[in-house]
């Protein structure tokens, strides 16, 4: 591929990690990804096969970009590690609220492959048992493979930004709300976690 050809790509694919960030899904068109990177649609038709193709590479993108930084949590020197799982869980919840587009784009990325195979398949299970060895690190849980735990706790974070509404009309917890959260985050983890 000649270099103006790379930098065309590279411009297109930042285009899309920037929107997916900042956009819900129904918002992430190629249109609107074109004039974002500020090349015509014909330009992605030629780097990338399909829409698809372009928003799973965008994904990857995104999501390593974020797992890296939740990893700087999670094994943070010289914390303990029930905090350094309060800090990455809190951190993570945050990410989920403060770019929704992101997550419900890497989930229906997910979810479109049975298998898991996807990027996204493989960071969730990476991430699971990253905290399934900080939960061991941090004495594990009561009767419960750690394995379990670090389920039970990535589930509790993920569960409410799915149907906030829901969690905010039945169990009275407002996701959005940063302290809300943060409260909640706690108590789910001292609930889980020695």
């Amino acid at each position: 591929m000649a270099p103006e050809d790379l930098t065309t790509r590279k411009k297109i694919l930042d285009a899309a990690v920037r929107l997916i960030f900042s956009v819900t899904s129904e918002e992430l068109t190629t249109r609107r990804i074109a004039e974002e990177a500020g090349v015509n649609i014909a330009a992605i038709n030629y780097h990338f096969r399909s829409k698809d193709e372009l928003i799973d590479q965008a994904v990857e993108v995104a999501t390593a970009e974020a797992f890296e930084k939740g990893m700087a949590y999670l094994f943070a020197p010289g914390r303990e590690p029930k905090a350094r799982l309060l800090d990455f869980i809190t951190g993570y919840a945050y990410g989920l609220m403060k770019f929704p587009g992101l997550t419900r784009t890497a989930f229906l990325t997910l979810m479109r492959n049975e298998k898991g195979s996807t990027f996204y398949g493989r960071y969730m299970k990476e991430m699971l048992d990253k905290v399934g060895q900080v939960v061991a690190e941090a004495g594990g849980a009561a009767g419960r493979n750690e394995g379990d735990v670090a389920l039970m706790v990535l589930s509790c974070a993920i569960l409410p930004f799915l149907v906030a509404n829901t969690v905010k009309d039945a169990g009275g917890i407002d996701y959005a709300d940063d302290a809300a959260r943060a409260r909640y985050i706690e108590t789910m983890l001292n609930r889980l976690v020695r």
